[in-house]
């Protein structure tokens, strides 16, 4: 739901800023005021109609988000029943959701709208940051999952997952997830926009420092780690898990439907044996009662 909105919103931003970088490039502004210039960007970067309603539609997901997660989070806790492996890496994920809504979604949102990062150079890095790091644990717990289903349908005997080993790999994900976007403290920075003709920290933009070729090398490394590396695995293990429950290759099944079977064999034998028994006790009483009243 929130993916497909910010597609749509970057998409409208992208027709507006193409619009609007047009405008201002074909237009001579040299004989406005700086005040008047000052003004004309501020017109620019105010949310027009239908940025409001993105606005007003990321306000719902902001508290619905927010209200979602947190409610998995207390009844998983106040449910000892529900203290299941699976259970844990569910609240993982809502934990890394409750995270991006709360720090990520209100700067980002400002962010698109207006086109300018107001927060300052410390805020660019650790709002950027903690973003990485919650979609990165949401993936590799997603991976994991599908790791512990796995060996639960296809190797049964070979791997016993329990809360314990569950609380482990939770820690394992969250120490590589900040580790492996910790570049992002160090190279993100704000960036001033240099085509404007005075010094304002409007249109300021958040960043990364390095160069082109680094920023496309970093990248291209993330794509691998959060993407390729991570589908790749989802789906051997899902495609394998598949495959075993399609040929029904599970142990113990073929055993369970035999004696299912016999079971249900025998119960029928049984019923049609008491059947005899009933019919030939009931023509037995019949004849008695006849030869009893014949004979008396």
């Amino acid at each position: 739901f929130n993916s497909k909105f910010s597609f749509l919103f970057s998409f409208l931003f992208f027709a507006h800023f193409l619009v609007l970088y047009s405008f201002f490039t074909l237009i001579d502004y040299s004989c406005l005021t700086d005040e008047d210039y000052l003004n004309l960007i501020r017109q620019y970067i105010y949310p027009k109609p239908y940025e409001w309603i993105f606005i007003f539609l990321h306000l719902i997901v902001f508290f619905v988000g927010l209200g979602g997660n947190f409610l998995i989070c207390v009844f998983v806790y106040r449910n000892h029943s529900m203290r299941t492996v699976t259970n844990y890496f569910i609240v993982n994920l809502a934990i890394a959701d409750f995270l991006v809504i709360l720090i990520c979604l209100p700067p980002t949102v400002l962010w698109d709208a207006t086109k300018t990062w107001f927060l300052g150079n410390v805020m660019c890095k650790i709002v950027r940051y903690f973003q990485g790091v919650s979609v990165s644990v949401s993936i590799l717990t997603l991976t994991f999952i599908s790791i512990d289903r796995w060996y639960a349908i296809c190797h049964p005997l070979k791997f016993k997952s329990t809360t314990a080993k569950a609380r482990v790999c939770i820690i394992i994900i969250w120490i590589f997830s900040l580790i492996i976007v910790f570049p992002d403290l160090i190279i993100l920075t704000t960036k001033r926009n240099t085509s404007l003709r005075i010094d304002t920290h409007y249109l300021t933009d958040c960043d990364y420092s390095w160069n082109e070729d680094s920023k496309r090398y970093y990248q291209f490394w993330i794509v691998i780690v959060f993407y390729l590396g991570p589908i790749t695995l989802m789906s051997i293990a899902y495609y394998q898990i598949a495959v075993v429950l399609w040929n029904k290759n599970i142990p113990g099944d073929h055993e369970t439907i035999s004696q299912s079977n016999n079971i249900k064999n025998r119960a029928s034998s049984s019923s049609k044996h008491n059947c005899n028994l009933k019919l030939s006790s009931k023509t037995n009483t019949g004849k008695y009662f006849m030869l009893h009243l014949t004979f008396v």
